[in-house]
């Protein structure tokens, strides 16, 4: 049967190059990639299936189970003379830091994240005893995003290990309720991010600068607040819903009348750059 398929893929392509709708190349090449999916193998150099590993990766490459590490057994990874290595872990993620010895192991700036679990430091910058924990409870969303941000650092540019059993992984290294809950947090922290994007989008922020002799200067172009955009706006102070606070944005003649937009004083309602006292 595969031999009828496999055929009748060859007499297809041939007759479609004798028709001029491919030339010779581009004939092979259609012929070789039609029969890998009939054949289920690959033609390409370096790739092959073995029952040692997954399709396409050397068994030598095939990815290596992950280890489950108590936090003791983490304290003996702080490279320190008669450790077993150089580990660290962030929100309960176990990472092999030693080609970054210089960093993290003895007399390194950041040796203090040697050995344990201090994710709560990461974004804090509390580098005490008090304040290198594995705990995020009552972190804000956005501080939780940054957590978020050092585990995919880690993930690129060191080798994970494992999991560490405890706060966030348990003895089976299925997430803990801690873990799912700090996840929400992010989940959030995420909805908030894409919120203050859009509203930059539509609201571009001011640029500004200051002087002696001016004061200070506000001006809109087609690039300012770092959105660039087919149209400039003008100046307006966006008073946040809710609060109190503003900022200096760009507003397009669509959103003028919004209750919320207030002009600058000393600003004309279509200047599109002026000197005012920010008050």
């Amino acid at each position: 049967m595969l031999g009828r398929v496999a055929l009748a893929v060859v007499v297809t392509a041939v007759i479609a190059w004798q028709l001029g709708v491919y030339n010779w190349e581009d004939m092979s090449a259609l012929v070789s990639q039609k029969l890998n999916k009939v054949l289920g193998h690959s033609l390409e150099p370096g790739r092959h299936r073995t029952s040692g590993g997954k399709e396409g990766i050397p068994p030598s490459r095939a990815k290596q189970p992950l280890r489950l590490l108590s936090k003791e057994e983490l304290a003996q990874y702080d490279g320190n003379e008669g450790s077993k290595g150089l580990y660290l872990a962030v929100f309960g993620q176990v990472f092999d830091v030693k080609k970054g010895a210089r960093h993290y192991g003895p007399g390194g700036g950041y040796e203090f994240f040697a050995g344990r679990d201090a994710t709560r430091a990461y974004v804090t910058g509390e580098f005490n005893e008090e304040g290198l924990k594995d705990d995020v409870e009552g972190l804000s969303p956005q501080q939780m995003l940054e957590v978020e941000t050092w585990v995919d650092f880690y993930k690129k540019e060191y080798t994970p290990v494992g999991k560490l059993v405890g706060r966030y992984y348990d003895a089976t290294g299925a997430p803990t309720d801690a873990l799912k809950k700090a996840l929400l947090v992010v989940e959030v922290g995420k909805k908030e991010k894409d919120k203050e994007a859009e509203l930059n989008r539509r609201y571009p922020p001011c640029n500004s600068s200051w002087n002696q002799k001016e004061g200070t200067k506000i001006w809109c172009s087609d690039k300012s607040g770092g959105v660039v955009r087919e149209w400039t706006g003008v100046p307006r102070r966006y008073f946040i819903p809710g609060s109190n606070n503003w900022r200096c944005v760009c507003v397009h003649d669509r959103d003028l009348n919004n209750p919320h937009m207030k002009p600058f004083d000393g600003c004309g309602p279509r200047d599109v750059a002026c000197n005012v006292d920010k008050k």
